[in-house]
């Protein structure tokens, strides 16, 4: 007989109640490369963070800092933030939008191109030496690919649905 859709998450449960501080470790040890600044040349420093905005915007030209703010669901001001150093170190420029002045849309400048490509090129080996260590390890492709599918399931959910991010474990007062 085939378990219901109810019997499978009670399953679920059960076999990830021992999981979840291996998730935030996870989170944690990323969360934490993302501002550590790294020399990417003897003349450029920046930190993952940064780099992984000029990509974004390198990637998508004429993007809005609102939809950067969704996706990595960044306050306004924080991103303004970071928007502001990357402009002052040359990797992006910004336009006013055509339709609506007040919208500014985001681009990458010669140099933020430049880095861009210097990570594409940089990406193989970073890959090429993270993929041979978790073979090494024991992890198989098709594990690898089912760890990026839950990923990028779970990352859906909690920008959808922030009921469920970890901050609502811990009951709020009052309730």
């Amino acid at each position: 007989m085939m378990p219901n859709k109810e019997e499978k998450i009670e399953e679920m449960v059960y076999h990830s109640a021992h999981r979840p501080g291996l998730v935030y470790d996870f989170v944690t040890v990323c969360s934490s490369m993302n501002g550590i600044p790294k020399a990417y040349s003897p003349e450029l420093t920046l930190t993952m963070t940064e780099a992984s905005t000029v990509e974004e915007i390198a990637e998508h030209p004429g993007v809005t800092a609102a939809q950067l703010c969704k996706k990595w669901n960044r306050t306004r001001g924080a991103l303004s933030q970071l928007l502001k150093k990357l402009e002052q170190k040359g990797f992006i420029c910004r336009e006013k939008c055509e339709d609506n002045d007040r919208m500014q849309l985001l681009y990458p400048t010669v140099k933020g191109m430049q880095l861009h490509r210097m990570m594409e090129v940089n990406e193989k080996k970073y890959h090429v030496e993270l993929f041979s260590e978790l073979l090494e390890r024991g992890c198989s492709r098709e594990e690898i690919e089912a760890f990026y599918k839950v990923m990028a399931g779970y990352t859906d959910v909690l920008q959808a649905r922030q009921d469920l991010r970890w901050n609502n474990i811990l009951p709020q007062a009052g309730k």
